[in-house]
């Protein structure tokens, strides 16, 4: 998170990586370009695409499935992904010089926390887990959009939206309720996505 002028790295970044580390998952942390250097936003989805196949081709040396890696951001790291993996998919480029550009910049599955991009193309997202609370009205009505446009496609979607909790809660450690979501999304991820891990 940080809205493209700075970027939540410890909160949003580091913990949810170290979570993930904890329960089996490799995290990795995306420092993507912000303003006012890089004003457009086609720097920031271009990086999150470029660290997307970055990781898949390097899978074996990172331990990973090439074909299980997910995304996740947070308030404006959620657009980024809206960006980069839902409206703007970067196919691979069999013929590029490149190694990195030979592989593909989709997404096996992706967590939106509390922010998003209303989807251009919802039958070719990936499978969805959504987090916010009633009280983010701002950020609330964009995630609302995406689970009905998914659901609509028959993409597999799980949302949890709690009642009380302003903008920017990140993990919530110690809170009995907000801090129940990343758990869930864990079980989510592990119990197939709603049936969306293609074998």
């Amino acid at each position: 998170g940080g809205a493209f002028t700075n970027r939540g790295m410890d909160n949003e970044g580091v913990q949810i990586a170290r979570f993930l580390n904890r329960h089996g998952m490799g995290g990795f942390v995306l420092r993507y370009r912000v303003g006012p250097n890089y004003p457009s936003r086609t720097f920031s989805t271009a990086d999150g695409q470029r660290a997307l196949r970055l990781i898949r081709a390097d899978a074996a040396k990172y331990g990973v499935d090439p074909n299980r890696i997910g995304v996740i951001g947070f308030s404006a790291g959620a657009e980024l992904i809206g960006d980069a993996f839902y409206n703007s998919v970067g196919e691979p480029n069999p013929a590029a010089a490149d190694r990195i550009e030979r592989v593909s910049a989709r997404a096996n599955f992706s967590a939106l926390i509390y922010g998003g991009r209303n989807v251009q193309k919802p039958a070719e997202a990936p499978p969805t887990f959504l987090f916010n609370t009633i009280e983010d009205a701002g950020h609330l009505g964009v995630q609302v959009s995406v689970l009905n446009s998914l659901r609509g496609a028959g993409m597999p979607v799980e949302a949890h939206f709690y009642q009380v909790g302003p903008h920017g809660t990140s993990m919530s450690p110690g809170d009995p309720q907000l801090g129940q979501w990343p758990g869930l999304m864990v079980n989510w991820i592990n119990l197939g996505l709603g049936g969306g891990w293609k074998n």
